[in-house]
């Protein structure tokens, strides 16, 4: 039990943790800089994390200048609310702002500064709470190694650092739970959560589910009272963390809205099913006794030393004992059987078993515990934990040689802690058995840094080396992504935008998601343009087939009419000509790697529009209809008080017919249904083209609405191997294999498989070849449910007459299909002369302003092509005017009057002066009530 004597953490724990740190995490760093290696992981840290904090030092930076604090950034994809984007990482994490004390060519020493101190106060903070466990500093130290190095810790430090916060708060709310309990005093308990929800909403969900149970279990076990003061004592704890919630509502209150209108939140329980795939399973088992190599399966925490095996073998073999703990890994372990308890545990986003770094807490915690108990220990308890170790063992080689994760280093790293285990039942026979802690230190000290050795220093690994950023590189990537933002800076000045199209590269060469969040380039489809849901309603009526909810805008699927509809004046890509963009394009610019295209067609930001139709009528358009619909009509909710001028849009998408004769596919309708598990993955659509204008240019795509997919049984994958049926694709080749060795090795892999997705391709003579993707549940936030796959064949000169549509999974597949032809060239032309015709004149952008002149005409709509947000207001020559979602996606702004007007827009991020408001009267109250409190207290003292 925790005991909260005064001087429980003592300078020794301080100066003993500081000396492992140093020899550990300071090797560590410097053999990666001696190989070239930056501490900065491939993935989200390159991404994302680091072109956060790049951002928020250029607004730290520029403080004191005008539109520092607005909260509107026009460079940001469409433009974006920054608060509600980065309050997810960086506004709320004091260490963060750290960053604005580097200069700007010291981003990258700065960024990594902050993440090697972010690692060091998620130990200290757990020192402190072990220290109150009465643990002496050596034994402290084990078990935070244990903490930062056996799990989770180690692997955010590289790849996920924002995440360490978690690490550093975990630990004080575990401190004030049994401080509240205990003493009854609530304070630090109030003030924790707030900055638990202040700093990240996210990882707040899981630690407050995470919270609140151990809460419980340790109540029953540990604080039970019975009657009115078991109650009281409840009351108190829940109000506590009403105060701490209230505290938090300047970040909360408008984060949460937001959330609410997220695509992520309650996917991830619709998503999945209610078990995993098999070789999930196998990886838990091996995770919990350190023989995983493939990294985070699930987001699985990564057990990187093997002697959490131990304390869950001791646990588990003296239940009675250890009620408290024995019953949170019960909770854990079955918890983490099913996907839709794992997406419970991850905010209901997508299953996730992020939220087990808590587990390794209560492990890193009863290490020492065991250490202490295996002593005293009977024959009998001996027995029966060396027993469940060893079946726990066995069980976890055997999933690693069914799912081929053995290695030599692994076997190194489980011989180390079976010597671990040695010196703990060893100890018996020590005559000093208080020295053991000395041998334990040396013995864990060695296994980390063999660990840590293995996979910085030893090629092959699946881990460092070949996830690391070189730094020379890292650095000319951060300074000008595209290589031309002294053009875009010259040139992006009339609010146009500048979009990446596939086959983009960076400056380095390496071809990563689209980002250039530090550059600034108003680049319409960066990464951190995406949080607005009504970005991701582009992203789903469009059928984007490269579209997520972190990235829902993709490449735009390299559409002509959406780059002309979004106002991208220019498209960057490195095939040039070849890039497949319908229409007449002009290289302006290119350099080693890419080429800038100049699209004449770019639309203006804002524009009156006079063809007002229902929302009804745009969502009954297909994606085609509806991509062309947006330079042509503006669809709003409720029509009332508007006129509709054109009575309809002047050009529509053409549907091109077809017929299919295949063995395995049959058509009803525009319904077709592949069924791989009869033969050839892919099937021929005969087109009838006919009907289209030999003169005319076309953009040409291919419509997949209410897909349906089974993937085939494990069954009959067996049966397609003993068949060894042939198709042209390579998933089919290995079904010919007719070695046994070979067939068994491939049908363990089906078995195995993790992937819950399912592709469609399509191909066809001069056409860009189309691929769709259904992500799997398995691709947490990559994760999205689509409805309909829109492909992009480009503009060839000649369409061909046959279309080869196909499944590259083993399976059926069901769904409405469509070929479309959609006009370019001169009829987008005509568009963009009306729209420009009617756009708005002296354009000007500002922090959260945007103000110009319109020729109004009563009755029509203002459209623009700002993601929609109800944080906007207008006003119509100075007087309030009807802001409104336009074409699912966009703000508008119905118009009363005729003649020219001024325009003026304004906005503020929604429900953050409330929030504000909230937060300040609580924390003033709840302050005065703390110093209340005290002089009460005192004034007790002196009567006594």
């Amino acid at each position: 039990m925790i005991s909260f004597s005064k001087k429980q953490f003592t300078w020794k724990h301080l100066l003993f943790y500081s000396i492992m740190f140093i020899v550990l995490v300071g090797g560590m760093v410097f053999g990666q800089m001696k190989l070239g290696y930056t501490i900065v992981g491939m993935g989200d840290s390159v991404w994302q994390h680091l072109p956060i904090m790049g951002y928020l030092q250029q607004r730290l930076h520029s403080i004191g200048s005008a539109g520092a604090l607005a909260t509107w950034d026009w460079h940001l994809g469409l433009g974006t609310d920054v608060f509600q984007n980065f309050s997810y990482y960086v506004l709320g994490d004091p260490l963060a702002y750290l960053i604005g004390f580097f200069s700007t060519n010291h981003l990258l020493i700065g960024y990594e500064f902050i993440q090697i101190l972010r690692f060091f106060l998620a130990g200290l903070s757990f020192m402190f709470l072990v220290s109150h466990y009465r643990f002496s500093p050596v034994k402290a130290v084990l078990s935070t190694m244990v903490y930062l190095f056996a799990s989770f810790g180690i692997w955010a430090f590289e790849f996920q650092p924002f995440f360490l916060n978690a690490l550093i708060l975990l630990p004080l709310l575990i401190w004030s739970v049994e401080r509240a309990l205990q003493l009854k005093r609530f304070g630090w308990f109030s003030i924790i959560i707030a900055l638990t929800l202040i700093n990240n909403f996210y990882l707040a969900l899981i630690m407050g589910l995470g919270t609140a149970v151990y809460t419980v279990v340790v109540y029953i076990f540990n604080y039970r009272v019975a009657g009115k003061e078991g109650l009281k004592l409840w009351l108190k704890l829940i109000g506590a963390a009403v105060v701490g919630l209230l505290m938090s509502a300047v970040m909360m209150l408008p984060v949460v809205t937001f959330m609410f209108g997220s695509g992520r939140v309650g996917s991830g329980i619709t998503a999945a099913g209610l078990l995993f795939p098999l070789k999930y399973y196998l990886n838990l088992t091996m995770n919990m006794t350190g023989l995983a190599s493939e990294g985070t399966l699930f987001w699985m925490p990564y057990y990187w030393i093997p002697v959490v095996g131990i304390v869950i073998a001791w646990v588990f073999t003296n239940p009675k004992k250890y009620k408290v703990a024995f019953t949170l890994y019960l909770i854990a372990f079955i918890s983490a059987l099913s996907p839709i308890t794992t997406s419970i545990w991850n905010g209901t986003a997508n299953p996730s078993d992020r939220w087990m770094f808590m587990v390794n807490a209560l492990s890193a915690i009863m290490f020492i515990f065991v250490i202490d108990a295996v002593r005293d220990a009977t024959k009998r308890q001996l027995k029966n934990f060396v027993r469940v170790y060893v079946i726990l063992y066995a069980v976890g080689i055997t999933a690693a040689m069914i799912t081929s994760q053995t290695r030599a280093t692994t076997l190194v790293l489980v011989s180390f802690a079976a010597i671990i285990l040695l010196m703990i039942i060893g100890q018996r026979f020590f005559e000093k058995p208080q020295n053991v802690g000395r041998y334990l230190g040396i013995a864990l000290v060695g296994l980390v840094i063999l660990q840590l050795g293995l996979h910085v220093f030893i090629p092959g690994q699946r881990m460092w080396n070949n996830r690391m950023t070189v730094a020379t590189s890292l650095k000319a990537r951060l300074k000008d992504p595209t290589g031309f933002n002294k053009f875009f800076a010259k040139n992006l000045t009339d609010g146009k935008h500048v979009a990446f199209a596939k086959g983009f590269k960076y400056g380095g060469g390496s071809n990563t998601a689209r980002n250039d969040l530090i550059a600034r380039n108003n680049t319409v489809n960066t990464y951190f343009s995406t949080q607005l849901p009504g970005l991701t309603a582009i992203g789903r009526d469009m059928g984007i087939t490269d579209f997520t909810y972190t990235r829902p805008l993709g490449s735009l699927g390299n559409r002509q009419v959406l780059f002309d509809t979004l106002g991208v004046k220019y498209v960057v890509t490195n095939i040039g000509r070849r890039s497949g963009l319908a229409g007449d394009h002009d290289v302006v610019r290119k350099n080693a790697h890419n080429r800038i295209i100049l699209n004449q067609n770019a639309m203006p930001m804002a524009y009156v529009q006079s063809n007002v139709v229902t929302e009804n009528e745009f969502n009954q358009l297909d994606s085609s209809g509806k991509e062309l619909a947006y330079s042509q009509a503006a669809a709003i909710s409720n029509t009332d008080g508007t006129t509709t001028l054109d009575a309809a849009m002047q050009v529509k998408p053409i549907v091109i017919p077809f017929k299919l004769t295949s063995k395995v596919a049959s058509q009803v309708g525009d319904e077709i249904n592949i069924d791989t598990l009869a033969g050839n993955g892919g099937i021929a659509l005969n087109l009838d083209t006919h009907g289209l204008d030999k003169k005319q240019k076309y953009e040409y795509h291919i419509e997949v609405t209410n897909p349906k997919y089974v993937p085939a049984t494990i069954m009959e994958k067996h049966n397609l191997l003993v068949k060894g049926i042939p198709d042209d694709s390579k998933s089919f080749k290995r079904g010919m294999v007719t070695n046994v060795v070979g067939r068994q090795n491939l049908m363990l892999k089906l078995m195995l498989a993790t992937d819950t997705s399912y592709s469609l391709f399509a191909k066809g003579a001069q056409l860009k070849p189309v691929k769709m993707r259904q992500p799997g549940f398995e691709s947490l936030s990559g994760y999205s449910k689509f409805e309909s796959f829109t492909g992009n064949f480009g503009s060839p000169k000649n369409m061909p007459k046959v279309i080869k549509l196909g499944l590259k999974q083993i399976g059926k597949f069901s769904g409405n299909v469509q070929v479309v032809a959609v006009p370019v060239g001169k009829p987008l032309t005509n568009i963009a002369h009306k729209n420009d015709a009617n756009a708005i004149r002296n354009l000007k952008l500002t922090s959260n302003r945007l103000a110009g002149t319109i020729s109004a005409q009563k009755g029509t709509i203002m459209v623009t092509t700002i993601p929609y947000s109800d944080g906007w207001t207008a006003k119509i020559n100075g007087a309030n005017a009807k802001v409104v979602k336009v074409n699912n996606a966009f703000i508008g702004v119905k118009l009363n009057t005729t003649g020219d007007a001024a325009v003026t827009m304004r906005y503020a991020s929604p429900r953050v002066l409330l929030g504000a408001k909230i937060s300040l009267i609580t924390a003033g109250l709840f302050f005065i009530w703390q110093i209340v409190v005290l002089v009460l207290k005192r004034r007790r003292k002196t009567t006594k």
